[in-house]
């Protein structure tokens, strides 16, 4: 095998359809001294097999296999892997132009830069989708030449020409190593993180205004996805590092400028879909990783942190309750209510695997009651019950009712005593425990 120049680095994620195409505009280059890094990213589709037919024709297609964990993990793969002395980073539905390589490699060595930038084109997968706007998106205003990545940055800042795809950027591996720069996992807009660290980073960076690639604007692909919670988040991820920038690294004036203008946009993105974002999203927002300069900055843009501090503290609540039942320290369980809010609490022990440890449903007359449902025994709360301290009971429900179950159940030597919270009423059993009392 030749000697590898440059490792072209693919994500793949059920992309089938488009597969094919996008490894050919790899292998028809006019430039051959490279390896093609294809990383299945736990694909549920023939993307694999696609692969591996690939892979067995041409010796410089390398096939990794991983479950799926997201762009950034399976790009850092690719990263982990390759031999080359440049990468570039190619989607597993998007084309390379066949002059791509031969191209940059030239630029590069010509220039001696560790980053070249450059322009790409894009195609719409139908009419329907045309969107007059991304014709030209990804098409600097002109050629910026060589400069500092910093300078780069303000300039195409300053001219609106600054675009953050990690797409077009073709890197120098050992300067990539060296400033220990990777793609933040599991967040969206991974690529503005990325590619404007490497802008913020790098000495030596030019820009060519030549499109070597070429998006493809289909359903689905992540340019055209609607707004979630891991929006919010990539977003405030970002937010959260460039204002870390603006406090420690060196900036001119106009750097500066430039950096906080880009921040600024984060910020306002964020504002706009703060009053956008459902229950749903912001209780799926509230159980991802947040520091407290984080929920500062949530506060800023409008999100408050009460708004999500229940879901952030039922869902501690919820994984503690958990781990009790789990443990060594809880051999039986009891719940009290053979209604729906029993019901609905066996379900969640039955989704986290722990129901094998409920021996009972308790009621307080079991006169016109069966005796099980669904499949566990239901007796009074006077019927005799061996208990030692590993017993636990779950009272259904609060108030004043539940108030005098707990001092009877303590009456009868309960050591362990949960009262669930009534949101167990709501009929979502994720978030049902804002209460608990085990002594």
């Amino acid at each position: 095998m030749e000697e590898i120049i440059i490792s072209v680095i693919v994500p793949v994620y059920n992309v089938e359809k488009y597969l094919d195409e996008c490894i050919q505009s790899v292998l028809k280059q006019t430039y051959d001294k490279f390896e093609l890094i294809c990383v299945n990213d736990g694909s549920t589709d023939y993307s694999l097999d696609i692969l591996e037919k690939y892979c067995e024709q041409d010796q410089r297609i390398k096939v990794i296999t991983q479950k799926n964990q997201g762009l950034s993990v399976a790009r850092n793969t690719g990263i982990e892997h390759a031999k080359g002395k440049y990468l570039l980073f190619l989607d597993g539905d998007d084309l390379l132009e066949d002059y791509t390589l031969n191209d940059l490699c030239r630029i590069a060595e010509e220039k001696n830069v560790d980053i070249i930038n450059f322009d790409a084109s894009v195609f719409f997968m139908n009419l329907d989708m045309y969107d007059g706007k991304l014709v030209n998106y990804y098409l600097r205003n002109k050629s910026y030449g060589l400069m500092s990545g910093k300078q780069l940055f303000t300039e195409m800042m300053q001219s609106g020409d600054y675009c953050d795809s990690a797409c077009l950027l073709f890197l120098k591996r050992k300067w990539l190593e060296e400033n220990k720069l990777k793609f933040y996992p599991g967040i969206l807009y991974e690529d503005c993180l990325f590619t404007t660290q490497c802008m913020l980073k790098v000495e030596k960076i030019v820009h060519i205004n030549n499109r070597y690639y070429r998006y493809r604007i289909r359903e689905n692909s992540i340019m055209t996805s609607e707004l979630t919670s891991k929006n919010m988040y990539g977003r405030l991820i970002c937010y959260h590092h460039f204002c870390r920038y603006l406090y420690t690294e060196q900036f001119t004036s106009e750097q500066e400028l430039a950096l906080t203008e880009f921040t600024r946009i984060i910020y306002s993105a964020m504002k706009v879909m703060v009053d956008k974002l459902s229950e749903v999203e912001v209780e799926k927002l509230a159980k991802m990783p947040i520091t407290g300069t984080m929920r500062f900055e949530l506060e800023q843009i409008g999100l408050n942190w009460n708004r999500m501090k229940k879901y952030s503290e039922q869902n501690a609540i919820e994984t503690r309750l958990i781990e009790t039942i789990k443990s060594k320290e809880i051999n039986q369980v009891e719940i009290y209510g053979a209604g729906v809010r029993g019901k609905r609490f066996l379900e969640f022990l039955r989704l986290n695997e722990i129901e094998d440890k409920v021996k009972a449903f308790v009621v307080t007359k079991r006169a016109s009651q069966p005796d099980n449902l669904l499949g566990i025994p239901i007796k009074s709360i006077d019927e005799g019950w061996k208990i030692d301290n590993k017993s636990l009971v779950i009272i259904s429900f609060m108030g004043e009712d539940a108030k005098k179950l707990f001092k009877k159940y303590k009456e009868q030597g309960y050591k362990n005593i949960l009262i669930v919270d009534n949101a167990i009423n709501e009929g979502i059993c994720r978030n049902i425990c804002s209460h608990l009392k085990l002594r």
